[in-house]
C-alpha cells in the first residue's frame, strides 16, 4: 500500500513538472493534459486521476474540455503550481511536504472524534453544513475585496488557489480530508491577506476552519 501511494505521489510530481516544462513556467500558457501525460507514458486513466488531484490541490486549472474528454482537457499551471515546482527545484526535500496522499492515517484522537460523531451524527452534520456555508460566504466576500484591491494579478491568483484548495477539501468525507494541505493553504492565505491589508478576516475564518477540519 505504501509503495502504491509513493508511486502515485511520484507520478503527480512528474506530471506537474512536465507541465511546468511545457509551459515554461507560464501560468497563461495552455497544454493538453493527455499530451502531457503521454509524454510520461502514463495511461489515460492515470492522467485523468492525476489531473483531478492536481486541480483539487489548486496546482492546475481546467480551461476547456477540448474536443471531448477522450481527447484530453486544456489545462494551465497555476501560480501556486509554479511556486511548488520552483521551490521543489531549489529544495528537493520539499516535494514530500506538498504532495501528501489524499487519505490521511487517522491517529487515536481522530478515531475517538469519529466515534463521537457517530453518536451525534445529525447535529454534527447540521452544524458542519452551517459552518461550511458561512466559510463559503466569507471566502466569496474576501475574493471580492481582493479583486477590488491593489493586489497584483499573481496575488489574486494565489488567493483564489488557496480558497479552492480549502473548499475542495470540504467536499470530501471527513475521514478523507487532507488536513495538512488545508492547514498549509490557510497559513499561506492568511499571510497573503495580511500582506495586502486584509488580515482582519482571519478572526472569522480561523474558528470555522478549525471547526470543520478538526
Amino acid at each position: 500500500m505504501k509503495a502504491l501511494l509513493a508511486k502515485k505521489k511520484e507520478m503527480r510530481v512528474q506530471f506537474l513538472n512536465k507541465l511546468y516544462e511545457i509551459t515554461d513556467g507560464n501560468a497563461l500558457s495552455v497544454a493538453n493534459n493527455q499530451k502531457v501525460g503521454r509524454d510520461l507514458v502514463f495511461s489515460y486513466e492515470e492522467i485523468e486521476n492525476i489531473t483531478e488531484y492536481l486541480k483539487g490541490a489548486g496546482l492546475i486549472k481546467h480551461i476547456t474540455m477540448g474536443q471531448g474528454i477522450k481527447y484530453g482537457r486544456d489545462i494551465q499551471i497555476t501560480y501556486l503550481g509554479i511556486r511548488e515546482i520552483e521551490e521543489a527545484i531549489l529544495d528537493p526535500n520539499k516535494v514530500a511536504e506538498h504532495f501528501s496522499p489524499v487519505v490521511n492515517i487517522l491517529n487515536v484522537n481522530s478515531m475517538q472524534n469519529s466515534q463521537i460523531q457517530q453518536n451525534n451524527t445529525g447535529s454534527t452534520q447540521n452544524q458542519e453544513n452551517h459552518s461550511t456555508k458561512d466559510l463559503k460566504d466569507i471566502f466569496q466576500d474576501l475574493l471580492k475585496k481582493i479583486g477590488e484591491s491593489q493586489a497584483s494579478n499573481e496575488q489574486k491568483e494565489l488567493a483564489e488557489s488557496y480558497v479552492d484548495i480549502i473548499m475542495n477539501q470540504v467536499k470530501f468525507p471527513k475521514e478523507k480530508r487532507d488536513s495538512s494541505l488545508v492547514e498549509r493553504s490557510w497559513d499561506k492565505l492568511n499571510k497573503l491577506c495580511t500582506l495586502i491589508s486584509l488580515g482582519d478576516f482571519a478572526t472569522k475564518v480561523g474558528p470555522l476552519i478549525s471547526q470543520i477540519f478538526s
